[in-house]
């Protein structure tokens, strides 16, 4: 017990010679045990300890703030400084970690830097209708197959919005990067980033993912696969989604030739159009589907085959290249 709480002790002298200055806000700091998110590292060790200390349990006192340098990951954090006292008058040093979702590689996007302007990423898709039905007449004749049909569907994202993650891979052999929100619930993306347009045969569905009433979500994740004779050199999934429908899509490239793009940074700009051709499943959940509701009731849905793709950040988005046949 004793060189166990001597590895503590050195651990905190350690993290207060590090930097002597409790840790400054830079955004959201979060705990283990607390719930929500806190404006300083101060506030979030008293939520700390008021969450741990429990009646008729160990008592604890909170003795310091020291600010640690970000771990592998990017994420900046600060350590505090809990001295746990038994009932048999044992006292054991406790140090409890906290982290700044503002500083490293979670952010909550723009919440650091306010007056950043927004980069608004553009990723359009296209290809053909595996299975579905226009139950609404929302693309054509209402009742009309649209199996075989071409399709569009622009996705628009907004990077000030919602929550994006950016790990420093290194050397890792695989490396993903992504914007998403979790729902209106979430302290730390509230508002969603994303929003959805699909076209089918030439004409537009409603927009998806700009409802206001607390239903619109998005994630988009890229993931690159770096070495090691994946069948795959990067993936990209997609899904905006809110009260009236939702659009999930999945990309993922042939190995065939140099790789469309090797850049993990989901906001990175590339065309490809030497996608695995991806076949629904014969049992089991589909994937790439799209939904439209309307009234609760399905107005459209069905299944996609991605043939190209392209990520943009200009204003007006791109044109993917013409797939190779």
């Amino acid at each position: 017990m004793r060189s166990s709480s001597n590895g503590i002790i050195a651990f905190l002298q350690f993290a207060v010679f590090l930097c002597s200055i409790p840790a400054r806000a830079q955004g959201s700091w979060t705990t283990s045990h607390a719930k929500g998110a806190y404006d300083s590292a101060a506030a979030a060790c008293d939520a700390e300890l008021k969450a741990i200390s429990k009646p008729g349990g160990p008592s604890y006192t909170l003795s310091q703030i020291a600010s640690t340098p970000a771990s592998t990951s990017g994420i900046a954090g600060a350590v505090c400084g809990f001295t746990v006292h038994l009932a048999s008058g044992y006292s054991q040093p406790y140090p409890m970690p906290i982290y700044n979702w503002c500083s490293g590689a979670f952010s909550q996007s723009g919440y650091c830097v306010p007056r950043r302007p927004s980069r608004i990423v553009t990723v359009t898709i296209t290809g053909t209708v595996a299975s579905g039905r226009d139950v609404a007449g929302i693309f054509g004749r209402s009742g009309a197959d649209l199996a075989g049909k071409p399709f569009t569907i622009v996705y628009t994202f907004d990077d000030k919005k919602g929550a994006q993650q950016f790990p420093d891979c290194g050397k890792a052999p695989v490396c993903y990067s992504e914007i998403n929100s979790l729902g209106a619930s979430s302290p730390l993306d509230r508002s969603s980033p994303g929003t959805a347009v699909l076209r089918i045969d030439g004409r537009a569905a409603p927009t998806i993912g700009n409802a206001t009433d607390g239903t619109a979500g998005t994630e988009l994740r890229k993931t690159i696969f770096g070495c090691c004779n994946y069948p795959m050199t990067y993936q990209m999934g997609l899904d905006v989604h809110d009260s009236r429908g939702s659009v999930a899509l999945g990309v993922v490239n042939t190995t065939s030739g140099s790789p469309a793009t090797t850049d993990a940074d989901w906001r990175s700009s590339f065309s490809d159009a030497k996608i695995v051709r991806m076949e629904p499943p014969r049992e089991g959940p589909a994937s790439n589907v799209f939904t439209i509701v309307k009234d609760r009731a399905v107005q459209v849905s069905g299944v996609v085959i991605p043939a190209t793709i392209c990520v943009s950040e200009q204003p007006r988005g791109c044109s993917p290249p013409t797939a190779v046949k």
